[in-house]
């Protein structure tokens, strides 16, 4: 027995030795011998991706603005992992995002999603292309004009809540007012099957009150990929492992089962007055093919959170600032009295659209909220390419932030201001190629047509409605940390009062 145990001690030594030699060479390799060993950055950027992680995890969500400090330290091309290269160059933007790009998906970000085989995480082009040709049509110009009354009807409803607590003289987090009304309107149309949580006190709807701490769960899911694998276990189980995914699990169980009945069911569809995602991927003689039921499943979550991440924040970003700035919320008011001049007559959305200051402040509204902050890294093909005049071997990551345009001084002088008016001189259109809010490129944002059917309805019509004061909030409230969107550390409460003609 006791040389058996110095066996298995001697045997646990030398794994343990094996072990360190590897990590001691692999360090030596990316440090002097790695092909990106030429390109500037911290050498323990890479040595390890534990580096962005601490920054990630640790510091919660903050790699994303300790970049600005490393290009600033280290130039326009940073090695900020040891196969990652960030860039801040506005024209790169263009180079990795461009229509004809063929760089792919970084498995170890999409990964991180839970959601493998939805449009927005497929890393293949090809099928990622035939799948978005499927969807594509729910969100065109055309489908989303004829979703007015839907989007109104929802609106309205949010108000009709706000002006309870106008009357009552009673604060409310008009941010999850804006994702209700948000989360009701996709899940109604994509669904048939509405979360009415604008139905619920406060708008503290058990998803949407979860929703943060699964969003902030995102590092987790990227930095420990077998964290993965939890989602894969019996929903209680998975919780126990990891509470902060009661939401992402919630919404999850709700498509399996819709997934469960429609397939089952095809005829429950047509009691929808909208071409819902189950009609689309259902239909036989779609392109592609009927997809599997977790393709469904993951098709499905993805539009969830696609639909009311990017246009609530945008919603509360552009709300805080209209309020902290002396001045604007009577300006925009003054505006929407002369489009919308009689209060019970409500505008139509491309009516709205025409109003230039409205589309500038929804413009500088986007442009502060950022969309997505974590930069969308993309793989270089095999053949290698070149981006700034550099060589950039095959296989390297590459990528570049949203907040690195938007927050581009020589883009956008005073970046940190919230100026709409910046959008409305000579050069207004030539800002529009740095608005990146929904990417850009063959894998931008596929309901944007619906983000901004909503930004412009919402906007308009609860500042039209409503006088507003920012309620026991500070800046330090609305700063944001990355969870892939921007989350705030606080809530942004408002005092409401009706306003009449």
């Amino acid at each position: 027995m006791g040389i058996l145990n110095i066996g298995l001690v001697s045997s646990a030594v030398y794994l343990l030795g094996a072990w360190i030699a590897y990590l001691v060479l692999l360090v030596f390799y990316r440090l002097y011998l790695h092909p990106l060993r030429r390109f500037p950055g911290p050498k323990t950027a890479a040595a390890t991706g534990w580096y962005a992680g601490y920054w990630d995890m640790h510091m919660g969500g903050q790699m994303v603005k300790h970049l600005v400090d490393l290009h600033k330290e280290y130039g326009p091309i940073v090695r900020c992992e040891p196969n990652h290269l960030h860039f801040s160059s506005p024209e790169v933007y263009s180079t990795i995002y461009n229509p004809t790009s063929k760089l792919t998906k970084d498995p170890n970000l999409y990964h991180s999603f839970g959601a493998p085989e939805s449009v927005f995480t497929l890393l293949d082009p090809a099928i990622a292309r035939t799948r978005r040709e499927v969807i594509a049509p729910m969100f065109s110009r055309r489908m989303v004009l004829s979703l007015q009354p839907l989007i109104n009807d929802k609106i309205r409803k949010l108000c009709d809540k706000l002006s309870s607590y106008a009357d009552r003289d009673k604060a409310v987090d008009i941010v999850s007012g804006f994702r209700s009304a948000a989360m009701d309107i996709i899940t109604q149309y994509c669904y048939n099957e509405c979360l009415d949580s604008l139905d619920v006190e406060g708008f503290k709807h058990d998803i949407l009150v979860s929703s943060r701490a699964t969003s902030e769960s995102f590092w987790v899911m990227k930095y420990f990929p077998l964290a993965e694998w939890m989602l894969t276990l019996p929903t209680n189980v998975t919780l126990r492992l990891m509470p902060e995914l009661k939401g992402f699990l919630a919404i999850k169980d709700t498509i399996e089962g819709q997934v469960k009945r429609y397939t089952k069911t095809p005829s429950l569809l047509e009691k929808s007055p909208y071409p819902t995602v189950y009609h689309r991927f259902l239909d036989p003689e779609v392109k592609g093919g009927i997809p599997s039921a977790s393709s469904l499943v993951d098709e499905a979550q993805n539009l969830f959170f696609a639909g009311s991440d990017t246009v609530g924040s945008a919603l509360a970003f552009g709300t805080y600032h209209i309020l902290a700035t002396p001045g604007l919320q009577e300006k925009l008011f003054a505006e929407l009295c002369q489009i919308w001049p009689v209060l019970e007559e409500e505008p139509t959305y491309e009516h709205l659209e025409k109003s230039a200051y409205l589309t500038a402040v929804i413009k500088e509204s986007l442009r502060l909220s950022h969309g997505t902050v974590t930069p969308l890294t993309r793989v270089v093909p095999a053949s290698g390419m070149t981006i700034q005049d550099q060589p950039i071997p095959g296989g390297t990551v590459v990528s570049m932030d949203t907040p690195t345009i938007h927050l581009n001084p020589t883009i956008f002088p005073s970046p940190d201001t919230f100026l709409p008016t910046r959008w409305l001189g000579s050069n207004a259109k030539d800002l529009d190629k740095y608005l990146v809010a929904f990417s850009k490129g063959p894998r931008a944002c596929i309901g944007s047509n619906l983000a901004w059917a909503e930004l412009y309805i919402a906007l308009a019509t609860v500042f039209r409605r409503f006088e507003m004061t920012v309620w026991e909030t500070s800046k330090e409230d609305m700063e944001w940390m990355d969870c892939f969107t921007p989350i705030t550390k606080g809530d942004l409460k408002v005092k409401l009062k009706v306003r009449g003609e």
